[in-house]
């Protein structure tokens, strides 16, 4: 078997590009803003099954950020006109990210329902139209279970399932048909991944609440897994990982909705049912719910060689989650996870890299209203707030955020802890 190096989190380098492909190759029209690039350089591999076809110069980039939601003061804030919205604003500085990649996953914590009202907190519903945003700045799988999942019924799920099939955006982690797989294949580049999303629940027998909602039949629609008990978790989700090795498999993705709210480092039901899944063979957890930034780290499985990765929360990627608003820091804030797969010499695929870019969610003033941007942050958070005439400090409050919750160390050799 090739031998690869293996580190871990590297300090942030200075780029000169915004990356515009998985490469690294950069564009002519990005060469001179930098990003963090938090580089993992080893190849992590896995036992899984191979597809004899593919070739061993085939990678696939993946990128994938946390959670979604829109508040009412979104809403009002897109409206274009009676009962018309428009989010792609919301996504067009970090747009060309996507849409240089070969796939890029994100968690839709909301549903669309046109059948019931606009609605947000505690019970959410959202315009289609941030569906049309999504497709527009490249998102192509959406990943449907989370706590608010069942939050306008039966009809709701559904309607989110029936809206995003008419975008022929693809979606995992609820099913319209009660003999629907729990999880999803594709084949990119002739690689087979393997895609499972669950969200945790308080779980009574064939019972689900979550969001103060019975369940009433709902679980049979929405992937959930219990939030108490990581052991129980794992059971749950131990037959939907080797259904998806039986059906050929080489590399799993498990989108987990799991953690404490508000909390910036993961809890102990997340490190523990981390590890009996990479222990399984899962290859990438992507994770969300706890509207922070928490840390991402390789763990070697105890039962073989394998390494997976484990990305605990990826944060808020777009909400009116504020500081202003709950009194506190962190909510603000996303990362937007890269992995690029590689089959190595052995045709076993496995992480060749993985990266982050810090995000912000940017809220100013427009009219009576606001105008709300996802901003990619430079290691130097002065150079974004110029280019895209933004708040410095938060911007470099934002940094230092996802920076301590990744690695710590970071925040020294970047010199710009001001505490």
């Amino acid at each position: 078997m090739m031998k690869f190096r293996h580190y871990a989190i590297l300090i942030p380098i200075l780029l000169p590009i915004l990356f515009s492909g998985c490469t690294g190759n950069p564009s002519e029209e990005l060469r001179t803003e930098p990003v963090i690039r938090n580089v993992i350089d080893p190849i992590v591999t896995t036992s899984l099954p191979i597809n004899p076809y593919a070739t061993e110069e085939d990678e696939v980039c993946i990128n994938a950020v946390g959670d979604i939601m829109v508040h009412e003061s979104q809403w009002l804030s897109q409206q274009v006109g009676p009962d018309t919205y428009d989010f792609t604003e919301n996504f067009a500085q970090v747009k060309e990210i996507f849409t240089s990649d070969d796939l890029s996953i994100a968690n839709l914590e909301t549903t669309i329902n046109e059948h019931k009202a606009i609605a947000t907190y505690p019970r959410f519903n959202s315009p289609d139209a941030l569906l049309d945003a999504l497709d527009d700045a490249g998102f192509d799988l959406i990943g449907t279970a989370n706590n608010h999942s069942m939050d306008t019924g039966m009809d709701g799920i559904l309607s989110t399932i029936a809206e995003l099939e008419e975008r022929n955006l693809q979606y995992f982690g609820t099913h319209r048909d009660l003999g629907a797989d729990k999880y999803l294949m594709k084949q990119i580049k002739g690689m087979n991944i393997g895609f499972a999303a669950f969200s945790t629940a308080y779980v009574h027998g064939n019972s689900v609440v979550i969001n103060n909602i019975q369940s009433n039949g709902m679980e049979k629609h929405v992937n959930y897994m219990d939030l108490i008990k990581a052991d129980n978790a794992f059971h749950t989700l131990k037959p939907v990982i080797d259904a998806m090795k039986e059906n050929g498999a080489e590399f799993i993705i498990l989108s987990l909705h799991w953690g404490n709210e508000y909390e910036k480092s993961a809890n102990a039901y997340q490190k523990t049912l981390a590890q009996m899944l990479i222990d399984e063979g899962v290859g990438l957890i992507l994770g969300s719910h706890p509207h922070m930034v928490q840390e991402m780290e390789f763990l070697t499985s105890n039962v073989s060689a394998h390494e997976g990765l484990v990305i605990y929360s990826m944060g808020n990627f777009l909400s009116n989650q504020r500081n202003e608003i709950l009194n506190m820091t962190g909510t603000e804030d996303g990362v937007i996870s890269r992995v690029i797969l590689k089959r190595d010499s052995d045709h076993i695929i496995g992480i060749r890299s993985a990266e982050f870019i810090p995000t912000w969610v940017s809220r100013t003033e427009y009219g009576e209203y606001f105008r709300y941007e996802i901003l990619p942050i430079d290691v130097d958070p002065s150079s974004t707030a110029t280019r895209y005439s933004a708040d410095e400090e938060s911007l470099t409050e934002s940094l230092m955020n996802t920076l301590r919750a990744i690695d710590s160390t970071t925040v020294k050799q970047l010199d710009l802890n001001h505490e």
